[in-house]
């Protein structure tokens, strides 16, 4: 008998990805705001979403895990932005060029 194996799927993970969604976050933490990365689970008929809300004192924003890290940074962006928080302006250009991708 013969052994098939399945190939790995390549994984979308990209460590300049995950180094930018790190600085956001601390953007985010210097504001006083709490960044969850997390699964976000879903049900048969819903979907739970990225977004902010509060939880007795904390300003929590959480962030859908499964969601491509282009996607991730792009909410934190506009999420920023929104918040009127500082920006480094190569987020900025990072929300652009997703943008441009969706596009």
């Amino acid at each position: 008998m013969k052994l098939v194996r399945k190939k790995k799927k390549k994984s979308s993970y990209c460590s300049k990805k995950e180094q930018i969604l790190n600085e956001l976050c601390s953007t985010f933490q210097e504001s006083g705001y709490v960044i969850r990365r997390e699964k976000l689970y879903s049900g048969a008929n819903w979907k739970a979403l990225s977004g902010k809300c509060r939880l007795e004192e904390q300003n929590l924003i959480l962030v859908d895990r499964s969601i491509p890290q282009d996607e991730q940074i792009a909410f934190l962006v506009g999420e920023a932005l929104q918040l009127n928080l500082p920006l480094d302006p190569k987020f900025l250009k990072t929300k652009d060029s997703s943008s441009e991708k969706a596009a």
